[in-house]
C-alpha cells in the first residue's frame, strides 16, 4: 500500500507516501509502481523476485525510485514483473522472469531493468501473470513469456523469451490483459482475445461504440462513448455489475451507475470514474477490500468508495 505500515491490507483508500506527482498506477500481484511526472518510476510492495528494480529483494512499505530508469511513456505491470516504454519505444523489464515474461532471451530473474530484445516500436504494454504483451508502432502486437495456455497468441505452445508477433490481429489501438487472458480494440472496433486455453486469437464482435475495455480473469466489461458500461462473463462475485450473481453469456448494462469516463477492470472488480460527481464506484470480488469500503463483502451492483473528487 505504500504508507510505510506492516499492514497486509486496508478496506478503505489510504495515501501511498512519497508520490505526489503521479501520472499513472500499475499494480501486479503485492507490488504497485508509478510514472511519475517527468519519466521516472517509483514502486513499492512484494520484492522476492525483484519487483522494485532497485537491484535488491527486500520488501517496501513505502515508494522507492527505480534506479537507472528515466524517459519512461508508459508502465505494465505483471504478477511479479514490471514493463516500462523508455523515449523512442524500447522497453524494458524487471522481476521474474521464469517464463521469460522479461523478454531479454533469457530465464534468469532481474532485480533491475533490462532491455527487451527486439523491441524497439512499442507504443503500449501491458503484463499478465506469466507473460508480457506489447502494441508496436505498426499497430501489430507481440507477446512473450509463458504460452502455456495460449497466452501469446501465436497458435503454438512453447514459450518464448523474445517478442513473437500475434497471428491475425491488426490495427490494434488498445490492449488489456488479465492472468493468461489477452483481448485488444482495433481501429474498426472489433475485439479480439486470446489466451485461457484459446491460442489463437477469436473475434468477440466489433463495438463501434465502446471507448475502452476492461477484462478480468472470467468477464468483460465495456465503456462505450456515451458513459455506459456493460459487462458478459463469470458473474459469482458480483463482477457483472447488474444486481445478480447469474452467469451472463451475453453482454447486460451494469446497474444504477451514472456516466462515467473511466473503466479500470481487475481480476474479479471493476472501477470507473463518474462524469458529474467525479467519485470512484466499485462492484464485484471484495475479498481484499480492493472495493474501496468499510468490510469485506461482494457488491453486485457499483459502491461509492471514498467522498474526495479523483483526477486520474
Amino acid at each position: 500500500l505504500g504508507n510505510k505500515s506492516p499492514d497486509s491490507r486496508s478496506p478503505t483508500p489510504i495515501a501511498a507516501r512519497d508520490i505526489t506527482s503521479a501520472v499513472q498506477i500499475v499494480a501486479g500481484s503485492n507490488h504497485t509502481c508509478a510514472r511519475l511526472r517527468g519519466g521516472r518510476v517509483a514502486c513499492w510492495g512484494t520484492n522476492g523476485r525483484g519487483q522494485m528494480g532497485d537491484e535488491r529483494r527486500e520488501r517496501r512499505t513505502r515508494s522507492r525510485l527505480v534506479p537507472h530508469l528515466k524517459g519512461v511513456s508508459a508502465l505494465g505491470a505483471g504478477r511479479n514483473h514490471t514493463c516500462a516504454i523508455v523515449k523512442g519505444g524500447e522497453v524494458r523489464c524487471w522481476g521474474d522472469n521464469r517464463y521469460g515474461q522479461l523478454g531479454d532471451g533469457t530465464r534468469n530473474l532481474r532485480s533491475r531493468p533490462r532491455r527487451v530484445v527486439g523491441m524497439k516500436d512499442a507504443i503500449a504494454i501491458a503484463g499478465g501473470d506469466k507473460h508480457t504483451c506489447a502494441i508496436r508502432r505498426d499497430q501489430t502486437v507481440s507477446c512473450w513469456g509463458s504460452n502455456d495456455s495460449g497466452a501469446l497468441g501465436n497458435g503454438r505452445r512453447r514459450g518464448k523469451t523474445r517478442p513473437v508477433a500475434v497471428a491475425i490481429v491488426r490495427g490494434v489501438v488498445e490492449l488489456k490483459i488479465q492472468g493468461s487472458r489477452t483481448c485488444v480494440r482495433t481501429r474498426d472496433a472489433e475485439i479480439w482475445c486470446w489466451g485461457n486455453g484459446k491460442r489463437k486469437p477469436y473475434k468477440l464482435g466489433e463495438f463501434p461504440d465502446v471507448e475502452t475495455i476492461g477484462i478480468g480473469l472470467a468477464h468483460i466489461c465495456l465503456l462505450s462513448r456515451a458513459g455506459t458500461v456493460r459487462c458478459s462473463g463469470s458473474n459469482y462475485r458480483g463482477q457483472i455489475g447488474d444486481g445478480t450473481r447469474v452467469l451472463r453469456k451475453a453482454f447486460v448494462q451494469v446497474a444504477t451507475l451514472p456516466k462515467v469516463d473511466m473503466l479500470v477492470t481487475g481480476r474479479r472488480f471493476n472501477c470507473a470514474r463518474t462524469v458529474q460527481e467525479r467519485m470512484v464506484r466499485c462492484w464485484g470480488d471484495n475479498a481484499y477490500g480492493q472495493l474501496g469500503y468499510s468490510g469485506l463483502t461482494y457488491a453486485t451492483v457499483p459502491r461509492l468508495v471514498f467522498d474526495e473528487g479523483v483526477t486520474e
